[in-house]
């Protein structure tokens, strides 16, 4: 069997964005990624293991999505990245601090040698911190 992911130096995801310069902020801020290029449509980032494209939607849709404050979660979603971070309690503070938010210590839960936490970015999209248990 052939490994056809073999062509990608590291795995990765695309989010499109209404305002991929605060999703930057974001990501840069709550999970150390670093912005590797920028062409004015979509910047990516990179961390040691990971690369996050972050896209700006076409203008007719960005026009028609309102952000709110805090962000409105995007619950129906089929998908929810889980970074993992040194402290749950860092990321937290830091994803409020960049516009987003994680849910308090006291939703905390363990799974498979990890705390996890839920929380979203400035947009909404619903995301997961990971802190090893070991």
């Amino acid at each position: 069997m052939s490994d056809i992911s073999a062509v990608s130096p590291k795995p990765g995801f695309v989010i499109y964005a209404k305002d991929k310069e605060r999703l930057a902020d974001f990501y840069t801020r709550t999970l150390g990624m670093v912005a590797v290029e920028d062409d004015g449509d979509f910047v990516v980032l990179e961390s040691g293991t990971l690369q996050l494209v972050l896209h700006n939607l076409r203008k007719e849709i960005a026009d028609q999505i309102t952000i709110s404050k805090p962000p409105q979660l995007r619950e129906n979603a089929a998908i929810k990245p889980s970074f993992v971070v040194k402290s749950l309690r860092l990321a937290r503070e830091a994803a409020i601090a960049a516009g987003g938010n994680a849910k308090p210590a006291e939703s905390e839960w363990r799974f498979r040698d990890h705390t996890i936490i839920d929380g979203c970015d400035p947009e909404g999209n619903v995301i997961q911190f990971r802190q090893s248990d070991g």
